[in-house]
C-alpha cells in the first residue's frame, strides 16, 4: 500500500521529459532534501550541488560544495581527466576583497587517537613507472606574490600555533624565526633559539667507511672551499683554487694544527 508505479518518464515543470524523472526548474532549486526542515542535500538551478557538514563532527560550514557561483566566496570541485590530464582540481575564488585570514583548504579533525600515528597529509605518489626522460614533482606550491606589506610565506610549519620553519616568497628559510635576513641582502637560512639563546645546526654523518661530513661554498655552481671533517674525523680547510688541497688541518685526537700539510706530529706544522 502506498506505492505508486509509473511507466514511462516523469516530467516536474515541463511537458516534455527526456528521461525517467526530467526537474526543470528556473528560478528555484532543481531539488531539495531535507530532514525535519534542515536542507540536506540542494541542488540549484545553475546546477551546483551543496551538502552542508553533518552535525556532531566538529565542523561548521557546508561538507562539500561543488560549483558553486554567484556568491562573494566562489568555489568549484572537478573530479576527473582534463585538459591538465589532473584526476581532481579544486578551485577558491574570495570575490570582492576580503578581511582577516582566509583559508582555501582545511584539514581538521576532532577525532582522539590512543595509539597510533595520525596523518593529516599524506602524498605517497609512485612514479615508477616512468620512463625515458620524464620527471616528476610530488609536491608543488606556487603561489603568485601580492602586492602587501604582511609576511608572504611559500609555507609556514607550525606547532601549537607558533610557527616553527617558514619559507618565503623570496627563498628565504628560517629555522626558529619568522623573519630571516642577512646583511647583504642575500637568500639565507637562519637557524634562531630565542627561548635558550641557543642556536645549532648539526650535520650527522653514518659513522661508516668513507665517513666526512662537510659545508661546501661555491660561486655560480663551481666549488671553492670545503669546511668539515675528513674520514679521520680531524677538522679542516680545502681549497679548490689553484692546486687544489687542504689547506688547514686541526687534527681531531691530538688538537695538533697543520697548516698548508695533513701530516700534523707536534703543536703547529707550516708547510
Amino acid at each position: 500500500a502506498g506505492n505508486m508505479i509509473i511507466q514511462g518518464n516523469v516530467g516536474i515543470g515541463t511537458t516534455s521529459p527526456s528521461g525517467k524523472l526530467n526537474v526543470d526548474a528556473t528560478s528555484c532549486n532543481i531539488l531539495n532534501l531535507s530532514n525535519n526542515g534542515v536542507s540536506k542535500l540542494t541542488v540549484d538551478s545553475s546546477g551546483n550541488v551543496v551538502i552542508p557538514a553533518a552535525s556532531g563532527y566538529g565542523f561548521t560550514g557546508g561538507g562539500i560544495i561543488y560549483g558553486q557561483t554567484g556568491f562573494s566566496y566562489g568555489a568549484s570541485l572537478s573530479i576527473g581527466p582534463s585538459s591538465t590530464a589532473g584526476t581532481m582540481n579544486l578551485q577558491m575564488g574570495w570575490g570582492a576583497t576580503q578581511t582577516g585570514d582566509l583559508g582555501t583548504i582545511n584539514l581538521l579533525t576532532a577525532s582522539t587517537l590512543s595509539s597510533g600515528t595520525a596523518t593529516m597529509l599524506d602524498i605517497n605518489p609512485d612514479f615508477s613507472g616512468q620512463t625515458g626522460t620524464a620527471g616528476y614533482t610530488a609536491l608543488k606550491v606556487n603561489p603568485t606574490a601580492g602586492s602587501g606589506s604582511g609576511a608572504n610565506n611559500i609555507a609556514d610549519f607550525q606547532s601549537s600555533g607558533t610557527s616553527r620553519m617558514v619559507i618565503q616568497q623570496n627563498g628565504n628559510v628560517g629555522i626558529g624565526t619568522t623573519n630571516p635576513t642577512s646583511a647583504d641582502g642575500g637568500t639565507v637560512l637562519e637557524v634562531a633559539n630565542t627561548a635558550s639563546n641557543r642556536a645549532t645546526l648539526k650535520l650527522n654523518t653514518g659513522g661508516g667507511a668513507g665517513d666526512y661530513g662537510f659545508v661546501r661554498f661555491a660561486s655560480n655552481g663551481s666549488s671553492k672551499w670545503d669546511i668539515g671533517k675528513n674520514t679521520s674525523q680531524d677538522f679542516y680547510f680545502y681549497d679548490y683554487s689553484g692546486t687544489p688541497g687542504t689547506r688547514l688541518t686541526i687534527q681531531n685526537s691530538t688538537g695538533n694544527v697543520g697548516i698548508g700539510t695533513t701530516t700534523v706530529g707536534s703543536r703547529v706544522v707550516i708547510q
